[in-house]
């Protein structure tokens, strides 16, 4: 009777989730931990499951998150790597290889919301990173001068809430239980419950740990200035009042050019020092080097996609004077057309041979 009490008690007990209870909180953990590893491998069919799963977006973030926490591993050789050697994944190799770095974390979070058409995005910022030294209970912890790390902010139930998936862990294995129409409890399957300290973490806890190059990102009213933020209150200083994060957020989300545009740039510049969306560019240069699998090989039809979208962000950004970063662009644009021509010649290969 002391243990059906117990369980009881446990069951409708509620967590910091919103309006989720802990049952169905710990029964969604439950459905993550049983996902099989052949469908881990293939992003599609991962977010199919999850998505299905879900009733609303908010217990869809909140797989999505678990999944990380759950089924992905830190991966300490490539955040040793220097940009140049560590090549970037795509989402679909994120999940295919289930590790990465903070980058390859935010991008997949970000990748998973967008399936299910919940407005995400990937914050660029600064924090310390501590690491774990290869089993030695020590923790180190490295300062940055520039922008290091990624996280994410996400748009549910009207509300934008912070999120950092790189930032958790498996802090138990739980039982989960299904009660029966007699009221008999029964067991299900095992779940692993991931440290939710980052997940729909407040404004205060977040940024007393990171700074975000745009404002927009901190999703608040007041915006203190990028060097005072993560001082204590009172020593903080001002940047901006009443600053419209929603109706900037919700642009972005809306209209796809605003990410591009000048003003955004601009504001980021004012405000940190740094232009946000030139994260991007590296990235959109190593469009051919990005790492890939089975699942999501590169077309013809992708390429073209990249060099339409690449080629409107570069104009937002810079005009034809800036003859270094056009020519950089052409090089670029001639390497993706012989790639093009050689998935052509492959196809029509394959086609003949048929």
């Amino acid at each position: 009777m002391i243990k059906f009490i117990t369980i009881l008690t446990f069951f409708i007990s509620s967590l910091s989730f919103g309006q989720m209870s802990d049952s169905r909180a710990k029964q969604l953990d439950s459905l993550v931990t049983n996902i099989p590893r052949s469908v881990l491998k293939n992003l599609d069919s991962v977010h199919l499951k999850i998505h299905k799963f879900g009733k609303t977006d908010e217990e869809r973030v909140f797989m999505f998150y678990g999944l990380i926490a759950i089924h992905y591993k830190y991966d300490m050789k490539r955040f040793w790597m220097r940009d140049k050697i560590a090549k970037r994944y795509t989402p679909h190799f994120t999940a295919y290889s289930r590790s990465g770095v903070c980058r390859d974390f935010a991008a997949l979070f970000k990748d998973l919301c967008d399936r299910s058409e919940i407005p995400c995005f990937e914050v660029f910022g600064k924090t310390k990173h501590t690491v774990f030294l290869m089993g030695v209970i020590k923790f180190v912890t490295f300062k940055f001068r520039d922008p290091n790390h990624v996280w994410n902010i996400v748009k549910y139930n009207d509300s934008w809430h912070h999120m950092d998936p790189t930032w958790s862990r498996i802090l138990e294995i739980d039982k989960y239980y299904e009660i029966e129409e007699n009221g008999e409890f029964y067991y299900v399957s095992k779940a692993k419950r991931p440290d939710r300290t980052y997940y729909n973490i407040s404004y205060e806890d977040l940024y007393s740990e990171r700074k975000a190059v745009l404002p927009a990102f901190l999703a608040n009213d007041t915006i203190f200035t990028y060097k005072t933020i993560k001082m204590k209150k009172q020593r903080r200083r001002i940047y901006k009042i009443n600053y419209p994060f929603e109706n900037t957020l919700d642009s972005m989300v809306h209209d796809t050019s605003y990410v591009f545009k000048m003003s955004k740039s601009f504001e980021a510049i004012d405000y940190s020092g740094y232009a946000e969306s030139i994260f991007d560019f590296k990235a959109q240069f190593d469009f051919l080097e990005i790492k890939r699998t089975k699942f999501n090989p590169l077309t013809v039809e992708m390429c073209e996609n990249h060099l339409i979208e690449f080629k409107r962000q570069l104009s937002h950004e810079y005009d034809s004077s800036d003859k270094e970063i056009w020519q950089k662009f052409y090089d670029h644009q001639l390497a993706i057309f012989k790639y093009m021509e050689k998935i052509q010649r492959k196809d029509w290969k394959e086609a003949s041979s048929d």
